[in-house]
Order: structure tokens, then sequence, then C-alpha cells
């Protein structure tokens, strides 16, 4: 299951962009010998720089942070 810890993240992506992100979430993008509770994650795609944090226990993953890079860089707000 994911959740967001702010459902203003849907607005920053169209909604195929977002229904892909969460399907590559749901696949567990960690690395398999790093599954610390408490870390927060990263994964790029696309322009998106996404932060996530995971359970293993419950079997959850919360997006924490979603940002729009621009050539390569973070967008500054």
């Amino acid at each position: 299951m994911i959740r967001r810890r702010d459902e203003a993240l849907k607005s920053c992506m169209d909604e195929d962009t977002r229904i892909t992100v969460e399907h590559i979430l749901a696949q567990d993008p960690r690395a398999a010998y790093n599954k610390a509770k408490d870390y927060i994650y990263g994964m790029r795609y696309g322009s998106f720089d996404i932060r996530f944090v995971a359970d293993s226990h419950t079997g959850t993953i919360e997006i924490v942070d979603v940002v729009e890079c621009i050539d390569g860089y973070h967008k500054v707000k």
C-alpha cells in the first residue's frame, strides 16, 4: 500500500506518471541489502526526485517528498 503524507503531491505530476510511480514503488525498489525501517530512500523517475520510507513489516511505502528536477537540478521554488 502506498500512502502520501500530503495529498498535494498528486498535483505535481500528471495522472499517468503518478500511476506509473506508484506501480514502481509497489515493487519495493530498495536495495535488497538495505531495508532499514526509518531510512528515507530516493529514486529518480523522469524529471522527478521521489523520496519515500518503507516498512517491510506492514508492507507500506509512504512518499515523503517529490521534487521536480530540471536539467538534473532541483527546481527552485
